[in-house]
């Protein structure tokens, strides 16, 4: 047995409010220890061990994906059973169909399952269907479907990453590299060490005009890792910079 959650049953209308107020949190740190404690008396478990809770619902809003990939590195291994709407789902499972950010973290620490679809017109409120955007022109999408997804934090997170810090200075990594994909990685990467360009070519045969986005997520993370090795990486311009995004999250880091 688990904690579980149920998010919007009926009309969704309060929920929904809820939920924008969950997103709008992240942005102010001394409210997001005071939302984890609602967390409070629900009892916890080891990474390693089965989930200690379970959140069912519905998302039409990519919002609440940011604020669950950052609470891995706060509340612990929660396991979602999610609706899905398609430009959600697309977003997560397809690389290039919307923020490589969101795409590359939610990939690296989390497993999922597709269980199904269901009909949009089973959910109230009634959504207005969205026109396609150019990125999704090349992808059949069925708007009438939301997708059921199974999202479960990966439970050898620690064994690829050792400790929380070292998944907050990833995903620091992450959304400071990859905010523009087209970004070359060795002039970005020679700004914050310089001359590591050559050992890019020489390891990573990648050359002055290869960009992020050419790399898949696993190559993503071997270039953090590799990157973080560097022993000119302690005395490096980014973990002052991490610092900052710390504080938010130092109640957590031992727990």
């Amino acid at each position: 047995m688990s904690y579980v959650v149920e998010l919007n049953p009926g009309y969704g209308l309060l929920t929904k409010d809820l939920l924008e107020a969950v997103s709008k949190l992240l942005y102010i740190p001394d409210k997001l220890k005071d939302f984890n404690e609602l967390f409070n008396n629900v009892p916890k478990r080891k990474w390693e061990e089965e989930s200690y809770m379970q959140i069912i619902g519905t998302l039409i809003n990519s919002q609440f994906i940011r604020h669950i990939i950052l609470s891995i590195m706060i509340n612990g291994r929660v396991i979602f059973y999610f609706a899905l709407s398609p430009y959600i789902w697309h977003k997560l499972a397809y690389q290039g169909k919307g923020s490589l950010i969101t795409y590359v973290m939610f990939n690296t620490l989390f497993n999922y399952k597709v269980f199904g679809t269901l009909d949009r017109k089973g959910f109230l409120p009634w959504q207005k269907k969205r026109k396609l955007r150019k990125n999704y022109k090349h992808v059949e999408i069925d708007t009438n479907l939301y997708y059921v997804v199974k999202l479960e934090p990966k439970p050898d997170i620690f064994t690829l990453f050792g400790e929380k810090e070292n998944i907050i200075n990833f995903w620091h990594f992450i959304r400071h590299n990859l905010y523009k994909p087209s970004s070359k990685i060795i002039p970005t990467l020679e700004k914050i060490i310089p001359g590591c360009g050559i050992r890019l070519i020489k390891e990573k045969n990648y050359n002055i005009f290869t960009e992020f986005r050419q790399l898949n997520v696993n190559e993503i993370f071997d270039l953090y890792m590799d990157f973080k090795s560097w022993p000119e990486f302690k005395q490096s311009s980014f973990l002052s910079s991490v610092n900052d995004i710390k504080i938010n999250f130092d109640p957590y880091l031992d727990d």
